[in-house]
C-alpha cells in the first residue's frame, strides 16, 4: 500500500512544465475559464496532499522515536 501512496504523490505533484538549462518554461497557459474549471480538481489534489502529509508526519514521528531509542529501522519497520 505504501508504494501506491508514492505513486499517488507523484501523480499529484507531477510538474506541468519542462526543465531547461536556463530555467523553467511552462508549456501550457490556462485561460480564466480553464483555470476556474480546474479549481475543483486542484482542491482535491490539495486535500490529498494534506492527507498524505499527515501520514508522512505520523510515520516520521514513529521512526524518529525508534531512532532516539537506537532501534533498528530496516526491513518491515520502514516498509510497512
Amino acid at each position: 500500500m505504501r508504494r501506491n501512496r508514492s505513486k499517488q504523490v507523484a501523480e499529484i505533484v507531477r510538474p506541468r512544465f519542462k526543465r531547461r538549462k536556463v530555467g523553467l518554461e511552462f508549456h501550457k497557459h490556462y485561460t480564466r475559464a480553464e483555470a476556474r474549471t480546474l479549481l475543483p480538481q486542484v482542491k482535491r489534489w490539495l486535500n490529498q496532499m494534506v492527507a498524505l502529509r499527515k501520514d508522512l508526519d505520523s510515520y516520521d514521528k514513529r521512526l524518529a522515536g525508534m531512532m532516539a531509542r537506537g532501534g533498528d529501522l530496516g526491513g518491515e519497520v520502514v516498509h510497512a
